[in-house]
């Protein structure tokens, strides 16, 4: 019984050393920038570079690892699978640094990635990861577990563009006066066959028709992403997926029934717009309001009974 639990001891340890390991060499390689777009037409071809910083007091070998995006998530990370050899992504691709790279400690190297368009490859957006490992292992379909580049590649032509707002809605964080803070959360869906950009405003009303506040649409971040993992596509919203953007309007009072209308300005898309209306009652308000119909109900009770006995 005794030899039984050291060894389970030995192997839940050995399994937190590696987990530890993994995230201490993620933590120490930076990756800049995280983000490479590319537009590039049929029979050419365009460089860039990225930039890999050793930040651990130990010289690293570097293999690199090249993913296709199959999918992404409503906060913008891409979900991966292994590239398929002699696919036309693997032919954009193919020039880039392919040989595992040293990287000495606290030092930086420069990767060049190259993207070659070949003439028959159809309009529209092309989308990978180019990812750097100590192992060079393939990853199953998920999310990247080492630093990596999102290499977004546009061929120029007629592509639809078409997007929908799934939804759009008002959270209240209810705080006492004279804070009052309203959180915007808006779904939107790429149903057309490239990748998106949205930009927009929501126009907040008061009841009374006045406009109060304009609030830029922003993407939606999570920390439940490891900031080291497969890096984030900007605001981008690749075909098929729907993501999450949110706005905040922070007033110093606000009470009562206000409207939002939300904007969409999407290029290549006519504009997209919902309306919604929303209350505002800060915490204090509410108690009070509580308070008072509690007591108006026991007064009213009250009455109810002095006025049977009276008829009795």
């Amino acid at each position: 019984m005794k030899k039984f639990f050291l060894v389970l001891f030995g192997t839940a340890f050995l399994g937190w050393f590696i987990l530890v390991g993994d995230h201490v060499y993620a933590q120490s390689l930076r990756v800049s920038p995280p983000l490479l777009e590319f537009t590039v037409s049929p029979g050419q071809s365009l460089s860039r570079m990225v930039r890999l910083t050793n930040d651990s007091d130990t010289a690293t070998v570097l293999s690199p690892s090249l993913y296709q995006v199959v999918s992404q998530d409503t906060h913008g990370f891409p979900k991966l699978a292994p590239l398929v050899p002699g696919s036309l992504l693997a032919k954009l691709v193919s020039s880039a640094e392919e040989k595992p790279v040293t990287i000495a400690s606290h030092k930086t190297v420069d990767i060049p990635v190259n993207i070659t368009a070949p003439k028959d490859v159809q309009s529209g957006g092309y989308y990978a990861v180019l990812s750097w490992s100590a192992t060079g292992k393939a990853a199953q379909i998920g999310i990247v577990p080492t630093p990596g580049v999102n290499l977004i590649v546009t061929i120029p032509g007629t592509v639809e563009r078409r997007a929908s707002i799934v939804d759009f809605s008002a959270q209240r964080d209810s705080d006492a006066v004279p804070s009052s803070f309203t959180r915007f959360i808006i779904e939107i869906k790429n149903e057309g066959g490239i990748h998106i950009l949205p930009t927009g405003t929501i126009e907040i009303r008061n009841i009374f028709g006045s406009v109060v506040a304009k609030i830029p649409l922003s993407p939606q971040n999570t920390s439940s992403h490891d900031s080291a993992g497969a890096a984030e596509t900007g605001g981008n919203i690749l075909p098929g997926a729907t993501r999450e953007f949110y706005g905040a309007w922070k007033s110093s009072f606000a009470l009562g029934l206000y409207s939002a209308l939300l904007r969409l300005d999407i290029p290549g898309v006519d504009t997209v717009s919902k309306k919604i209306s929303f209350m505002v009652i800060p915490t204090t308000f509410a108690y009070l309001w509580l308070t008072i119909s509690f007591f108006l109900l026991i007064f009213i009770i009250r009455r109810l009974v002095q006025t049977a006995r009276h008829i009795k």
